[in-house]
């Protein structure tokens, strides 16, 4: 099954294709009206917009509810997974801490560790 990263729930991602002078907004992929709950500008054509599609009669409208915003990234913050009390974290200079109530390896192959030194407790 294929997922859909342009959907979320009843919600879509649409890329705001053109705002002109009095603001009416264009969208990829609908010809539905669209109805703003905030206002862009020229500079938002490009990025990825939050819109939810209603029936009104038999018009359909899309109203953006908001735009995608970047996500900040500081290269020298580790990247966590976590789930409950586990968690993986990866760091930028090669370090990678495992942490859990219980870690146990297995391994159908050859399990092997290569460090140059190996502290236990």
């Amino acid at each position: 099954m294929e997922r859909r990263m342009d959907r979320i729930g009843s919600f879509h991602l649409r890329c705001v294709i053109s705002v002109a002078p009095n603001g009416a907004v264009g969208l990829a992929d609908t010809n539905a009206r669209v109805l703003l709950a905030g206002s862009l500008s020229p500079s938002d054509v490009g990025r990825l917009a939050v819109c939810q599609d209603l029936n009104d009669g038999d018009a359909p409208v899309t109203v953006v509810l908001g735009l995608v915003e970047e996500a900040e990234r500081d290269d020298d913050a580790p990247t966590i997974i976590s789930a409950g009390e586990s968690s993986i974290a990866l760091y930028p200079d090669g370090h990678i801490r495992l942490r859990g109530e219980q870690v146990t390896v297995d391994s159908a192959g050859a399990l092997r560790l290569l460090a140059g030194r190996i502290d236990l407790n």
